[in-house]
């Protein structure tokens, strides 16, 4: 199918990574109700060249480059912006995006429109499906040289960074949720603005935004040689480069300038604007993640560390603490409970005063030659000191328990709160049947060597023997008391 104007492939290329539409093929939908919208729009029909396949029938004998060519011959891109898009080294970004947007520049049209009503718009029409990082915002204007403005198909909740599709209107989450439908229709009408923007421009003759040219020197009609002014003669000719260097250093300053602080200015913008509120929307559904608030938190103070909200959010996703371990220099890791499969992350080498750490986590020592210690966040107490064993010297499966003073807000052991427990091995892991079993019938209960400590019946001190004539269970053998 041809285009509307006469020149041209494709009315509209749409460029994306495979990868976006492998999961459960978006694009192909968002293509799909595209062309219904366009249908509806338009009285004639508009040509959209979408490489649903990886290659589109091209062959490792082929050129893609050329193949491409005549593709990309479109009035207009419309690029899938996702978190993978822009990379400099992906086939769509150099071989589409950066291709169309140079072809253009150099076409008839130009890469701008002026449109009906006066506006000027560009024939790249960016719809995104992601969340984007700073640097790919900048990667994406440093390219284009324009501020990105898309049309987004993404949901605008916290934590949420997926593409919007049609069935998600039918749950309506928040008042100011985006819908597929309209988002579909503005895209649709975008175009439309566009391609009859290109229309009355093919009629003028004219570009959107005409460049400066620069004017003839009057020619002398009898020689046909260029008229020398008096002031040109005197001037020396070092005199005009000095003027253009004095007027051009200005200005490259100041787009030095520009490249490196909109790129901060964009990410501080995201810290306060997304990470922030992302942040509070966990504390206020009682940390689905905590680990995850901790680290967008950590990501806006790269930013925004003297902001007044992530201040006061910093004491409800985390806690400073002081840890110390005999002997110093374990590494110290940690990692969420909900993520088991992640890395550890290092924290640093005790001791350590003062670190800060997010709450509901898993807590990892570590020294060569030295048995691993495994804690809870709330387990560190800035009054231990975590003894650390040689590798072979305690029993096996068992572990140190460090000294503590027990809180006063454990359910049903409030009457123990404020006591100091001295340190004490436990076993890593519970008693199995299969262990219990191995005990009583080894005669457990029949050697005194496993008894040491008094032995209390209705309140009062019992011997040894008068316990173990009390447990006996149903078979006769040894055992507990039912």
């Amino acid at each position: 199918m041809a285009s509307l104007l006469p020149g041209f492939e494709y009315d509209i290329f749409i460029s994306y990574r495979q990868k976006d539409n492998k999961y459960d093929g978006w694009v192909t939908e968002f293509v799909t109700n595209l062309k219904k919208e366009l249908e509806a729009t338009f009285k004639d029909d508009v040509s959209i060249y979408f490489d649903e396949n990886p290659h589109d029938g091209l062959l490792e004998t082929h050129n893609v480059n050329r193949s491409l060519e005549g593709k990309l011959k479109s009035l207009i891109i419309i690029p899938i912006i996702s978190q993978t898009y822009c990379d400099p080294k992906s086939f769509a970004w150099q071989n589409e995006f950066v291709a169309f947007h140079q072809q253009i520049a150099n076409d008839q049209f130009g890469k701008n429109v002026r449109l009906a009503n006066g506006n000027i718009a560009g024939r790249i029409l960016p719809i995104r499906i992601h969340d984007l990082d700073a640097e790919d915002i900048a990667l994406f204007e440093a390219e284009t040289k324009e501020v990105m403005r898309p049309v987004d198909f993404i949901y605008r909740l916290p934590g949420v960074n997926r593409q919007l599709r049609a069935k998600d209107d039918e749950q309506i989450k928040s008042p100011n949720q985006v819908l597929y439908r309209d988002q579909i229709n503005k895209v649709a009408h975008a175009v439309k603005d566009i391609i009859n923007g290109l229309k009355n421009s093919q009629k003028t003759g004219s570009r959107a935004v005409i460049e400066k040219k620069e004017a003839l020197p009057p020619v002398n009609p009898e020689s046909g040689k260029k008229i020398v002014e008096a002031k040109e003669l005197s001037e020396p000719k070092s005199s005009s480069k000095i003027k253009f260097i004095w007027y051009a250093v200005p200005i490259v300053l100041l787009g030095i300038a520009g490249v490196l602080m909109i790129p901060k200015w964009l990410a501080r913008e995201n810290a306060r604007k997304e990470l922030l509120p992302a942040i509070q929307k966990m504390v206020d559904d009682n940390f689905v993640a905590p680990s995850r608030a901790f680290e967008m938190a950590q990501e806006a103070e790269r930013y925004i560390s003297d902001d007044s909200t992530l201040i006061r959010l910093w004491p409800k996703i985390s806690r400073n603490v002081s840890l110390n371990t005999e002997p110093p220099g374990a590494k110290v890791y940690w990692k969420d409970y909900e993520r088991p499969a992640d890395e550890w992350r290092l924290v640093g080498t005790t001791p350590l005063q003062k670190t800060r750490i997010p709450f509901g986590i898993r807590v990892k020592l570590e020294k060569d030659g030295y048995q691993t210690i495994l804690v809870t966040s709330g387990r560190i107490d800035p009054e231990n000191v975590f003894k650390m064993d040689s590798v072979g010297t305690l029993p096996e499966n068992m572990v140190r328990i460090p000294a503590r003073t027990t809180p006063m807000y454990i359910v049903g052991l409030e009457q123990n709160g404020g006591k100091r427990v001295g340190e004490f091995l436990i076993d890593r892991y519970e008693v199995s049947n299969k262990d219990y079993k191995r005990f009583v019938d080894a005669g457990g209960y029949q050697n005194k060597a496993y008894w040491n400590s008094p032995i209390y019946s209705n309140g009062i001190e019992i011997s040894w023997e008068s316990a173990m004539k009390l447990f006996v269970d149903k078979t006769g053998k040894g055992g507990p008391v039912e």
